[in-house]
């Protein structure tokens, strides 16, 4: 059964490869032949280019993510699979920003909901975050390097913040830094960008769901912290100390 599994989960991959191949080529290609004049960013947001690419890449990576989690398949073949697919992907990304970077003059655009260049540029950095996210996963497994997932969240935090900065009228920026405030402990940064990913031009709505759910975690927390059980230990804890 699990040879079947890990069969399927190959041809899978593989067929997504192509897709995802084809698909490059042919935006690196749109964005190289528009020497004449700026890219036109208004069909790339309209036919949500960038987005429909995402969705195959992360199918992609999430396939070899679960084929290398899964019990006894940690091996170095389903590792360096893995690995291959997040170096294609930040590859592949780090070159479509670099080139639209390059032909948009981005302190030049008005900071406007409606501008579609600020829009993409914007797009694609929420992309390489979320390739970063992925990246940990995968060194997470066979590194216990210490400060490893601070750097990764390091690495996301830019990219994400790089995005808000370009674009602030995107709500998936802000959620995203609160996701990353929350594995920090930071209530307040996490409230906040959950709050900010609701009130925004293009608001996130699934942030509604998590900022409750956070919100009661934390009412929980503050109802444990000022029990009677809790303050009778605490007290009898500060006595020893005296």
């Amino acid at each position: 059964m699990t040879t079947s599994l890990d069969s399927e989960q190959h041809s899978l991959i593989d067929a997504l490869f192509k897709v995802k191949s084809k698909m490059a080529g042919l935006i690196l290609e749109e964005l190289e032949g528009q020497t004449s004049g700026p890219i036109d960013s208004d069909t790339f947001i309209k036919k949500r280019i960038i987005k429909r690419f995402w969705n195959v890449v992360a199918e992609e990576l999430t396939l070899a993510r679960e084929h290398f989690v899964e019990e006894g398949n940690a091996s170095n073949q389903a590792q360096s699979q893995f690995a291959e697919i997040i170096d294609w992907s930040l590859a592949e990304f780090k070159k479509m920003f670099a080139m639209s970077y390059k032909r948009i003059a981005i302190l030049q655009e008005p900071l406007v909901s409606k501008n579609t260049p600020r829009r993409l540029i914007a797009q694609l950095l929420f992309c390489l975050g979320d390739i970063e996210r992925f990246n940990g996963d995968l060194r997470a497994h066979h590194e216990q390097e210490p400060t490893l997932k601070h750097r990764k969240s390091e690495a996301m935090w830019n990219f994400y913040s790089r995005a808000k900065a370009i674009f602030p009228f995107e709500g998936k920026a802000y959620n995203q830094l609160a996701l990353l405030s929350k594995l920090q402990r930071d209530r307040i940064g996490t409230v906040y960008y959950f709050a900010r990913a609701l009130s925004c031009q293009f608001p996130l709505q699934q942030a509604k769901e998590s900022l409750v759910l956070y919100l009661e975690e934390l009412k929980g927390e503050l109802a444990n912290l000022l029990s009677p059980t809790k303050g009778r230990r605490l007290g009898v804890e500060k006595g020893q100390a005296d």
